[in-house]
């Protein structure tokens, strides 16, 4: 449901953000100030196609009565993508290729967009939310697949555009083949889409995350095998990129995460990383757009 918030911007400056998601796509207006002024989410419905979103995309935007006051927009999406070109190379988890989402999304709304990765943008957001103080930072989104982020004296670290794609780190596994052409990679295990791929393999039975979730609390000794190797994953992937940056800060954020206690002890046994934990209202990818869109501009 829309959710728009009392206060008034204080000019006319405001900005639309999307962070396109393989499950859901919400929406935010933020006014010069960085206060949200209007949020909205929906289901995504990848399998209906990217232009067929950005008509919906279009419809929850408009709900906010005072949306064309919006001078610029920013979208985050799952990597990896042309940021530059506003092109979304090759969604795995969404069968998605070479989509301009910038171009979609500005002939729909008559609006300047610009392009960054959903987990570049997450980790922004964790850092403007009480981490500035943090020297460096990176941020693991567990979500239908896994990204990641960093940032590095309190600019995002983007490499050659895809930086921090953790979800493609190798681990110990079943030499499973990724849709990105590896085989092994952590999001097979630690992601949502793996954790039900996996269990549906072995059953049968199609359930969502949240549904092996539940059935392992349950008492479901498959349900909380795979809970327990996706820590085991997760801990191997964490300390690789210990091993390689040193951060002070490690992140985790995304849907996944509900289910932390069911791989908190593989982990652990896996790395030395302390983890710290996203807000559970899962903004963080809207507001690091926010903060990516006013780097932009100044």
């Amino acid at each position: 449901m829309a959710r728009q918030a009392n206060s008034s911007p204080r000019n006319d400056a405001l900005s639309l953000c999307v962070d396109i998601g393989g499950t859901k796509t919400a929406l935010a207006f933020y006014g010069a100030d960085g206060g949200e002024l209007f949020y909205d989410k929906f289901p995504t419905h990848a399998e209906l196609g990217a232009e067929r979103l950005v008509r919906e995309i279009g419809v929850h935007v408009r709900r906010y009565g005072e949306w064309r006051r919006a001078g610029r927009g920013i979208v985050a999406a799952p990597g990896p993508l042309d940021a530059r070109g506003g092109i979304l190379l090759d969604i795995v988890t969404m069968g998605w290729k070479n989509v301009p989402v910038c171009d979609l999304l500005s002939r729909e709304l008559g609006l300047p967009f610009s392009l960054i990765n959903d987990c570049d943008a997450g980790a922004l957001g964790v850092y403007h939310s009480g981490y500035e103080a943090c020297p460096s930072l990176v941020y693991f989104s567990l979500s239908t697949g896994i990204g990641g982020g960093a940032v590095l004296g309190g600019k995002e670290y983007t490499g050659a555009g895809n930086a921090a794609n953790f979800g493609h780190i190798p681990v110990a596994g079943e030499e499973l083949l990724c849709g990105c052409g590896g085989r092994d990679c952590l999001e097979l295990y630690a992601s949502g889409s793996g954790i039900e791929r996996r269990y549906l393999a072995r059953t049968g039975n199609a359930l969502g995350c949240a549904g092996i979730e539940a059935a392992a609390r349950a008492g479901d000794a498959l349900a909380r095998q795979l809970f327990s190797e996706a820590g085991s994953a997760l801990g191997q992937a964490a300390e690789a990129v210990r091993a390689v940056l040193d951060p002070a800060c490690f992140v985790f954020g995304g849907s996944v995460c509900h289910a932390w206690d069911l791989m908190e002890e593989q982990f652990s046994r896996c790395t030395r990383v302390r983890p710290h934990f996203a807000d559970a209202s899962g903004k963080q990818v809207l507001l690091g757009a926010y903060h990516y869109g006013k780097h932009e501009m100044e």
